[in-house]
């Protein structure tokens, strides 16, 4: 095993996912770029604000993260190949998918942090996380009245629709498919986000509405933000595992829309 035989197969490897990622992701990244551009036209200064702070914050951190997952890969695939291993399954989770399952998480933690602010600077850790990564997903959640949906709409059909050969559908699959590991840690996260809207919504419009003592509201506000939390860390610790966040009710809505992986119990 020498260098220049790994440094020829990383590079190989290198070739192969920009291949694979521009037939599978141009029509992601172009749609999400008409997106990005209808909010530069309303607003030049704030968008560029928004997207060198989603930089600055988080963007960068992503990124390297990535890629030294991607290096994992290509480590343990040279390894296997070097010593003559069996190869990994091709429809196998790697640690970039871990990757791409855990950074799900991220948008529905900014909007909880975004509506539970108070909540969130009582406690050291969080206020952290939300100041030096979250922040500028709150920034562009808050930007504009449609933002949120407009994410929503994004994840549902950019990536939790996009259902490939690994998974048992009784309609059509995507020419452009993302796998089902992926895509059911996304769809977990889409739940939680419905989740808080939900709640936002029937807190503010009943409970507030209809005079609910002040101390109640922060019992209430505060249990169902612990509750959110402890939801998103099983995600997180699913997708770095490489397992399914199986949850009440969340499981159901995801085998509707993710449809269900080939070879699990119950195809």
């Amino acid at each position: 095993m020498t260098f220049s035989d790994y440094a020829t197969f990383f590079i190989s490897s290198v070739k192969k996912l920009l291949t694979l990622f521009w037939e599978q992701f141009a029509l992601v990244i172009w749609n999400l770029f008409l997106i990005f551009l209808v909010e530069v036209l309303v607003n030049v200064q704030g968008i560029l604000a928004i997207l060198y702070t989603l930089w600055q914050t988080l963007g960068v951190y992503v990124v390297a993260v990535l890629f030294v997952l991607y290096l994992f890969d290509v480590t343990e695939d040279y390894a296997r190949a070097k010593f003559k291993l069996p190869p990994r399954p091709e429809l196998g989770v790697t640690w970039v998918n871990r990757g791409c399952a855990f950074a799900a998480i991220l948008w529905p933690m900014s909007e909880l942090f975004l509506y539970f602010g108070e909540i969130v600077d009582s406690f050291d850790f969080l206020s952290m996380l939300e100041h030096d990564y979250l922040r500028g997903i709150i920034f562009f959640i808050s930007f504009a009245p449609f933002n949120n949906a407009i994410i929503s709409i994004f994840v549902f059909r950019e990536l939790i629709r996009r259902r490939g050969p690994d998974t048992k559908w009784f309609g059509q699959t995507a020419k452009y498919w993302i796998k089902h590991f992926v895509r059911y840690c996304w769809c977990f996260t889409f739940c939680i986000h419905i989740m808080i809207q939900l709640f936002m919504y029937i807190f503010i419009k009943f409970a507030v509405a209809s005079g609910l003592e002040g101390d109640d509201q922060e019992r209430v506000a505060l249990a169902f933000f612990l509750m959110m939390l402890a939801l998103m860390v099983y995600g997180g610790l699913c997708a770095i595992l490489g397992l399914q966040p199986r949850f009440p009710l969340f499981h159901g809505a995801c085998l509707v829309h993710c449809g269900r992986l080939k070879g699990s119990k119950g195809d």
